[in-house]
């Protein structure tokens, strides 16, 4: 299903002396038996990186307008999933709770530095805690609640960053539809946790990945790693592709490809209807319509896992959502004349577009406001 809602692929780097495929897989399978966030690590897939023709493929969520090139990649770790709900919900509690335990004052110290009290039992009713609450005006039938637009994440370089998803999105991106019950539970209900985490901002996916880094490496440290560290961070559009490459050899159906996800479905059993990924809407050339949101088993998101990884192991790269990457503009400038096709067919399919009325230097400049964002 294609939906406008923003979700996070995350990619993973080991940064060493000699950052190539074997050191980095040695590294990792020497710290993963006492590493605190080794099942995180297992839910990674080490790309070996290589040389291939970036800008072939444009999906249909994506802002990037440059002609194909050849570039090279070198080997780095990327997310098997899309970042789920669980997972994005770990970093909003621990940053709610950071900030509970700092008003309350539940520290302890061991004389040159103190740290959170995480064992410390929170009182919600405590009323140092009342810059956290929902002001009364905003409160329902009374209640006190946490604001979740005070759950503020301060990055490393000292960025305040209010990191709580927007559920609004349900409503707001499909105004005719009745999904206000997915407003209330898609990102908070259990149901949910291996769903992609959605309504998520380019600066918010930024704050996610740094407190993912500042873990790793705290656990490094504590287990007394100090000769290599993780940059955390999202994928470059050229990273995406190449990860992404193999997926886009993907008929729209094929029976062999859809697989039972019995176990993200609460023991429903999903018929093997043959969809390869979740998408919306498809027509034939005519403009008939051959398939709407529920026919590949899933009318809104589907579960992380639900459908068959590519031969890296890799879920969803094609379908379910759309996907941050940290990539602005173009793969390149687009003005180099005579060899943006792409630019052309646009321009003759949309003859009213604002691109009409610029030169392709303007274009270039225009598209670099923006970030690339893949899949969906």
């Amino acid at each position: 299903m294609r939906i406008l809602l923003l979700a996070i692929a995350l990619t993973f780097y080991m940064l060493s002396p000699a950052q190539d495929g074997e050191t980095v897989s040695k590294v990792l399978n020497n710290i993963l038996p006492f590493f605190k966030y080794n099942q995180e690590l297992k839910n990674c897939v080490l790309m070996p990186g290589g040389e291939f023709v970036a800008g072939r493929r444009n999906g249909a969520d994506s802002i990037t307008l440059g002609y194909p090139r050849k570039t090279k990649i070198p080997p780095f770790l990327i997310a098997k999933f899309e970042v789920r709900n669980k997972d994005y919900r770990k970093f909003t509690v621990y940053v709610r709770d950071s900030i509970l335990h700092t008003l309350l004052g539940q520290f302890i110290t061991d004389g040159k530095s103190r740290k959170i009290d995480w064992a410390a039992k929170i009182d919600f009713k405590d009323p140092r805690l009342e810059p956290m609450i929902i002001s009364p005006d905003d409160r329902i039938m009374g209640r006190k609640e946490i604001d979740v637009n005070k759950i503020i994440y301060k990055t490393s370089t000292g960025q305040g960053v209010a990191i709580y998803p927007d559920t609004l999105v349900w409503i707001r991106d499909f105004a005719y539809s009745y999904n206000e019950p997915m407003t209330k539970r898609y990102f908070s209900h259990p149901s949910f946790n291996n769903y992609p985490v959605v309504g998520v901002s380019h600066l918010q996916a930024l704050a996610y990945c740094d407190w993912v880094m500042q873990q790793w490496n705290t656990e490094l440290k504590g287990i007394g790693e100090t000769n290599y560290h993780f940059l955390v961070k999202l994928p470059s559009s050229e990273e995406w592709e190449y990860a992404a490459q193999t997926a886009y050899t993907f008929s729209v159906k094929d029976s062999a490809q859809r697989i039972s996800c019995e176990s993200q479905t609460g023991g429903v059993t999903i018929p093997d209807i043959g969809y390869k990924y979740n998408f919306g809407k498809y027509f034939d050339a005519t403009g008939f319509e051959t398939k709407s949101y529920g026919n590949d088993g899933f009318f809104y998101t589907a579960p992380c896992s639900a459908f068959k990884a590519d031969k890296y192991g890799l879920y969803n790269m094609i379908g379910n959502v759309a996907e941050w990457t940290s990539t602005h503009g173009a793969y390149q400038p687009v003005y180099k004349a005579g060899r943006n096709e792409e630019l052309a067919t646009l321009l003759k399919k949309f003859p009213t577009s604002p691109f009409a009325k610029m030169t392709e230097k303007e274009i270039d400049s225009y598209l670099n406001k923006y970030i690339i964002i893949k899949g969906g």
